[in-house]
């Protein structure tokens, strides 16, 4: 994919993220839960560029006199778990 930010063409989007999520019963009537997941599996850096703007006191309700690239990361290698009890 490419992107145009501030006249500048960008490329991203070429790589794959991969979450992992498994659940355990802790009895046989199957009311006690454990759930567990793992997001970003690799722990691959990916974004997406977008446009910034510094603030300024020149800058009005929607202008933007000092234009910057910046890339909005995506979340890092992370880990959940819950119980879950069911009556």
């Amino acid at each position: 994919m490419t992107r145009s930010v501030s006249d500048t063409e960008i490329h991203y989007g070429d790589y794959a993220v991969i979450d992992l999520s498994g659940r355990y019963y802790l009895d046989r009537e199957r009311r006690q839960q454990l759930n567990l997941s793992i997001r970003n599996l690799l722990n691959r850096q990916y974004g997406q560029p977008a446009r910034g703007c510094a603030d300024v006191a020149t800058d009005g309700p929607s202008d933007c006199s000092m234009p910057y690239i910046y890339v909005n990361l995506g979340l890092p290698r992370s880990f959940a778990a819950s119980y879950t009890y069911r009556f």
